[in-house]
C-alpha cells in the first residue's frame, strides 16, 4: 500500500454522484499558496463512513487532551 503525506485539506465538493477532496501541501511561509499533490474521490456512503470514523477520532483525541474546542473569539486574527 502506498503511503501519502499531506499538509492538509484544501477543498471539498461534491458533484457527479461522488465527494472530492483536495489534499494539499503547505509551505512555512503563510504567502505561499498551498500545492495540490493528490485528489481524493469517495461515494457518499464511504465519504459518510470517513465522516463517522474522523468524528470517533476527535472525540478519542479530545478525551487524551490532544485537542480541544475552540471557545467563541479564539482562532480570529
Amino acid at each position: 500500500m502506498k503511503e501519502i503525506m499531506t499538509g492538509g485539506v484544501g477543498e471539498v465538493a461534491v458533484g457527479e454522484g461522488l465527494v472530492s477532496m483536495t489534499l494539499v501541501r503547505k509551505e512555512i511561509r503563510p504567502t505561499d499558496e498551498p500545492e495540490v499533490v493528490h485528489e481524493l474521490f469517495l461515494p457518499p456512503n464511504g465519504f459518510l463512513h470517513l465522516y463517522s470514523q474522523l468524528e470517533n477520532l476527535v472525540g478519542k483525541m479530545m478525551e487524551d487532551g490532544m485537542l480541544r474546542r475552540e471557545t467563541e473569539g479564539e482562532g480570529d486574527a
